[in-house]
């Protein structure tokens, strides 16, 4: 049983300039935020194990818990007098090879096995690196000489800073804590008077609202962001402040009562691709499936007036005076009148790009003209009341943020990170300045005064520029943090976990993340060949065989796609219940399991279903494929081997009576196939050798500590089988080693610690494997011997800024590609 956290003090979300190693000024920060920042630092905290296990699995009593916690603060006060372990480069001349064979799936080919035939990196020297990061959409409040921002800290869930300086005048705490932390700011608004943050789950919806006094910092209540009433327990009679947020992930609207919390009403909308606009007395709500809705506030009437679109509709409404604003994916900004629906104008603006699922960003309106920007890298001004375009602007990459207006001044700011203010002089814009805040996207609207322009960006900072001169004033990092250089090293766990893992096909490298984007980068220089927006989060790799690359999601509209390796561009697409799972594709034939127990034998050409088998809970495994059976497992507590040709199950395998966390019901790791054994990691703690052909158990292996849990894809070569186990995946990322066993018997080799965790180790064609880790910020390069018996030698320890999770390597000639929980996709030799 897990035990309850009591928090410390909340953390101090904004970046602390600290050198190495750190001061004494870190130690007013709450443990969780020391310890998760000597963790990404690069400090060993395996002396924190044996207090951390206890503080997880031993549910003390308040009296014993604040005793481990200040026993943790001790130990951790030591940590923080010492310098962080360095990288250790190779001392073996780096491959200059830069090309070699594919990883066009997860663990390199169908069967997962996790070995490459490519030397892969023998130095540990980074070659380049890509921005992927975290989907931040939050835009600050500008109030009076203060700016008021929501934080996704375990800490904290609303900073306020000073609008000059970007000091910080206090932190408003996230009032839920324990594995209820997962529960994280995602934006704010303010709501008569009292700034509104909405926290959501670890699946991006909402879960409750938290009422911040903007002039202490102090929670003033909280409220679910769901229906709570019993069915016979009508609305409040005139509820007096409202607030409006997706409801069923996504697929209606919610309209609450602030002050008591109670439901207003509820409307089924079909699924909306961003959130919906509470306007005076009406609700303004864009459907994917094309359905503008307006719908009453009040009265016993919903629906005040709807408008089809044959296509999408591309971003949230904009409202301004007697006109709604809102832009499509047929390319085409539109105009209504709010009351009656009437349609006053349409203009096309852009073509249509099937790669973005949100063509434009939400239009800016002033007095008398729009601002919009869009995917084709465009910002174009329109006259607010004809809607003729008057002019556009080349920015150069995807605007996804509202574009931000102040007197003739007009900001955009792009998905490379960078802003651009131009001056709006009438039939052209003419260039003010241009800067680079960050090397993330930005996705956030901007804000600011007339003086200041403020940025969000996808590494969670917000910046501060000089709206004429474009200098940057300053800059705050949402979450806590230090800074070495351009390093940023977070003191906090990061709000998401990066999951993808990374192939390689025909020279590009293909990730994903929580961002809602597929991407394919250059394998040679990292450069952004294309991006694909799908919506939702995507934690399977991006599969490639056959010119195609497929990937389904959790979330948005959750279609599952195959797009065309070189450009990007969808080729079909099927609406499935959400994929978790990396896919497969073997001979034509692809492998795709949803969260609801289905397994789908798809035509990879077409997407055609050619064959489906439903088992009693969600496929999160990803499939393996030898030459005449598909394996996978549900979370009905099985591992199932199907018939290729006609989903027939060939043989079923389960572990009666074992609760999911004590070896139950497999989870996320996939099996492996090698020779005629198929290995099977179960949730829990143990790794199970099956015969592929009968699924009877040839040998089984249990950690040699109590409460480690076994559920990372292993690796190996036949001889050598190697696993990883931890001791808590969230909370505290301790109890992580790596064990090499006997390919035939399973007995223990050797052991490692501090490496994978929920990451697992791909072997080389030089005898070398390459692992990241979930217990410190090291991708390590370790050299076998001849001996399997004999434990690996360390060639080289390359340091990230953070911890890695379910993301795996790819090996592709000298270079190992890999994806960190640092917001980067590397490329190391």
């Amino acid at each position: 049983m897990l035990a309850r956290s009591n928090r410390g003090l909340p953390v101090c979300a904004i970046a602390i300039i600290l050198s190495f190693p750190v001061a004494s000024a870190a130690l007013g920060q709450s443990l969780e935020a020391r310890y998760w920042h000597a963790l990404n630092s690069g400090r060993d905290v395996s002396a924190l194990e044996p207090v951390l296990d206890a503080l997880t699995w031993d549910a003390p009593d308040d009296a014993a818990e604040t005793e481990l916690r200040e026993r943790a603060r001790e130990i951790l006060a030591g940590l923080e007098t010492t310098r962080p372990r360095e990288p250790l480069p190779g001392d073996i001349p780096a491959s200059e090879a830069t090309s070699g064979s594919d990883w066009p799936s997860m663990g390199g080919d169908p069967s997962h096995r996790g070995v490459a035939t490519d030397p892969g990196p023998s130095a540990g020297i980074e070659v380049w690196k890509h921005p992927v990061g975290w989907p931040w959409r939050e835009s600050a409040t500008v109030v009076g000489d203060r700016v008021l921002v929501a934080s996704p800290a375990l800490d904290s869930v609303l900073l306020c800073l000073d609008l000059g300086t970007g000091e910080r005048h206090w932190t408003a705490p996230n009032p839920v804590h324990g594995f209820g932390r997962q529960a994280r700011a995602a934006r704010s608004q303010m709501v008569d008077g009292e700034m509104l943050v909405t926290r959501e789950t670890f699946d991006g919806w909402p879960l409750d609202y938290v009422m911040v006094d903007p002039s202490s910092g102090s929670i003033v209540r909280q409220m679910p962001a769901r229906p709570q009433e019993q069915s016979w327990q009508g609305p409040e009679a005139e509820p007096q402040r409202l607030v409006v947020s997706r409801l069923d992930g996504g697929h209606g609207i919610l309209v609450k009562s602030v002050g008591s919390g109670r439901t207003w009403w509820t409307f089924a909308t079909g699924y909306l691709p961003d959130e919906p606009l509470l306007a005076e007395q009406h609700v303004y709500a864009a459907g994917a499936d094309g359905t503008l809705w307006a719908l009453n506030v009040g009265g016993d009437q919903r629906v005040a007036w709807a408008h089809k679109l044959r296509a999408s509709w591309a971003s949230r409404p904009t409202a301004a005076g007697a006109a709604l604003f809102v832009a499509g994916n047929d390319g085409a900004v539109y105009a209504f009148d709010r009351a009656s629906g009437e349609a006053l104008w349409r203009t096309p603006v852009a073509d249509p790009d099937p790669r973005a699922r949100q063509l434009f960003s939400r239009i800016t309106a002033t007095e008398d003209r729009l601002y919009v920007g869009c995917a084709d890298g465009h910002v174009r001004s329109l006259d607010r009341h004809s809607g003729e375009l008057l002019w556009e602007h080349d920015c150069g990459d995807w605007i996804r943020g509202a574009p931000f207006v102040s007197g003739r001044t007009v900001c955009v700011a792009t998905l490379g990170g960078r802003v651009i203010a131009l001056m709006d002089v009438g039939r052209s814009p003419e260039m003010r300045w241009s800067a680079q805040p960050s090397r993330h996207a930005i996705y956030a609207d901007l804000a600011g005064t007339s003086s200041c322009l403020l940025v969000g960006t996808a590494d969670l900072d917000l910046v501060a520029h000089d709206l004429h001169s474009g200098k940057e004033l300053w800059r705050a990092s949402v979450i806590g943090c230090t800074r070495r250089g351009d390093v940023k090293v977070f003191a906090d766990s990061t709000p998401d976990i990066m999951q993808a893992p990374v192939t390689v096909a025909d020279g590009r490298v293909y990730v994903a993340g929580r961002n809602g984007f597929a991407e394919a980068v250059d394998a040679e220089s990292g450069a952004l060949l294309w991006r694909f927006e799908c919506g939702g989060r995507v934690s399977g790799a991006l599969t490639v065989a056959d010119g195609r690359v497929f990937l389904g999601q959790v979330g948005a509209d959750e279609a599952f796609y195959a797009l065309e390796t070189s450009t990007g561009m969808p080729l079909w697409s099927r609406r499935r219940t959400p994929v978790w799972a990396s896919p497969e594709c073997v001979d034509g034939q692809l492998f795709v399991g949803d969260t609801d127990g289905t397994l789908y034998c798809l035509d990879a050409s077409t997407g055609e279903t050619r064959w489906a088998r439903r088992f009693g809970a969600g496929i999160y495994p990803a499939p393996a494929a030898d030459e005449g059976a598909v394996y996978t497992g549900s979370w009905d507590g099985h591992y199932y081997a199907l018939n290729r040709d006609d989903g027939s199950i060939l043989w079923a395998f389960s572990s009666p009576g074992r609760p999911y966390h004590v070896g139950g019901r497999p989870d996320s790791a996939a099996p492996v196939l090698t020779g005629d054994t198929v290995l099977v990691p179960s949730l829990g703690g143990r790794l199970v050798a099956l015969d592929a052909r009968r699924g009877t158990v040839r040998w089984e292996w249990w950690p040699p500590t109590d409460h480690r849990i076994c559920n990372v894809t292993p690796a190996t070569d036949g001889r050598l089988v190697l696993i990883s186990i931890f001791g808590n995946a969230y909370e505290w990322p301790y109890g992580v080693a790596l064990y090499g066993l006997d390919g035939d018997t399973g007995s223990e080799l050797w052991s490692l610690p501090n490496l994978g965790g929920l990451t697992a180790p791909v072997i080389t064609g030089s005898g070398s494997f390459v692992v990241g880790s979930m217990g410190s910020p090291f991708v390590c390069g370790y050299q076998l011997h001849r001996e399997a018996a004999t434990t690996p030698t360390l060639q080289w320890r390359f340091r990230t800024s953070g911890v890695m999770y379910e993301s795996l390597p790819a090996i592709s000639g000298g270079l190992a590609y890999f994806l960190s929980n640092d917001g980067w996709l590397r490329a190391l030799r």
